[in-house]
């Protein structure tokens, strides 16, 4: 094994946060998918809009963090 490819096997610190950012956003918007197709009948509209606009922001900052991974690894030569 060259040391080119041990290097691209082997995730650094910098791609470990990102990795781990990007794990927590997801899971963040599983919980407040979650919560937004479990409502019980008699919710009000603005704690369904709430829940709705929540899960809007959750969605972005995970794809924020999922364009960070991705430019560090375009950076650093993994992805072409």
């Amino acid at each position: 094994m060259c040391a080119k490819t041990a290097n691209k096997s082997q995730p650094d610190q910098e791609e470990r946060k990102l990795l781990a950012d990007l794990e927590s956003c997801r899971a963040n918007e599983v919980a407040t998918s979650d919560q937004l197709s479990m409502l019980r009948r008699s919710v009000e509209y603005s704690v369904y809009k709430e829940l709705g606009e929540a899960l809007n922001v959750v969605r972005l900052m995970g794809n924020q963090k999922l364009f960070a991974y991705r430019d560090y690894r375009r950076k650093r030569g993994d992805l072409a």
